[in-house]
């Protein structure tokens, strides 16, 4: 018999007690601020389950301020709590899983992991050693799941060199209406021809000033449908706590690191050729006095040259 069903999605959230060198603000406060508005929005709202998409902390093992502040927020949650284990949550290995403080979490009964949550019609595919490979091999038609969340990139079309897999290519089971992926930072929202929906809310952690954290607004999704399939509706609701980039990274810094890393790019490629043409010590000077004329900086001339005698050193082995 069908029933509706109520579920809120987080994207990755990257808790940790580190301090991120781009963050301008206090990272660990900033994020157990995201994750309980996260529960006040849940708290409020009709729900049957909160699903976080992945990467739940930022690392396998954070400080017990950042775990014992996560365990708080979750405490205060009235709803059932499920996750997607993530490739940060387990240091790229699900085998470590029981090692991590996601697997600390799940132990003591603050989330919920499994492969199928059958009340629901939710399938998950955590993030695993081979992953992509094994959606492509079919993992997401194993169970007559309306809903399949996974940790991988999942996405509409190539756009970068990591292991992936193209969501028109991606095998479902015939029950499947919608694809939910966490793993890749950016939100997205694409329907395929045969109506199966791709949703990426997007991370509501932002370890990084890239750009798919920069100008835009940490949600989270808003789920519901039947168990049947017959219907599917959502939205989004923004973190209101979550403050502008500006206000939490320095940019100013991030934009002089892009350039000179461009620089960096630009002037190791120009004296890669230097060894074809000078011997010995004598490159090196090259290669400084050619920065000198050219205004690079020392840093970058020192990853250059560092750059220029490691691949002497492969030539003459």
């Amino acid at each position: 018999m069908s029933k509706i069903v109520r579920g809120m999605v987080v994207g990755d959230a990257h808790n940790d007690n580190r301090q991120p060198p781009a963050r301008s603000d206090d990272y660990q406060a900033a994020c157990l601020q995201e994750l309980n508005e996260v529960v006040d929005i849940a708290n409020e709202a009709n729900l049957d389950y909160v699903l976080f998409l992945g990467d739940l902390f930022h690392r396998i093992d954070p400080s017990g301020s950042c775990r014992n502040g996560v365990i708080r927020a979750l405490q205060r949650c009235n709803k059932r709590k499920l996750i997607v284990p993530g490739n940060h949550d387990v240091a790229n290995s699900l085998d470590r899983l029981m090692d991590s403080a996601l697997g600390t979490l799940i132990l003591d009964q603050h989330l919920e992991f499994k492969e199928y949550f059958d009340e629901f019609k939710l399938g998950i595919l955590p993030y695993k050693e081979g992953v992509h490979q094994d959606i492509m091999d079919g993992d997401a038609t194993r169970y007559p799941a309306v809903v399949w969340a996974a940790h991988a990139y999942i996405v509409p079309t190539k756009f970068f060199d990591a292991s992936h897999v193209i969501f028109d290519d991606m095998p479902v089971n015939p029950e499947c209406k919608l694809v939910l992926a966490g793993h890749l930072h950016l939100p997205m929202e694409v329907i395929r021809e045969d109506g199966v929906c791709l949703i990426n809310p997007g991370s509501i952690g932002r370890p990084k000033a890239s750009a798919e954290h920069l100008g835009r607004q940490p949600q989270v999704l808003m789920l519901k449908y039947n168990t049947d399939g017959s219907s599917l509706q959502h939205k989004y609701v923004p973190l209101e706590c979550s403050k502008p980039a500006e206000e939490v990274f320095f940019l100013e810094t991030v934009r002089e690191n892009r350039v000179n890393r461009k620089k960096a790019r630009e002037f190791i490629k120009q004296m890669s050729q230097v060894g074809t043409w000078v011997h010995g010590a004598d490159k090196y000077v090259s290669l400084r006095e050619s920065a000198k004329q050219k205004g690079v900086s020392d840093e970058v001339v020192t990853i250059a040259e560092t750059a220029l005698r490691e691949a002497n050193d492969r030539k003459n082995d």
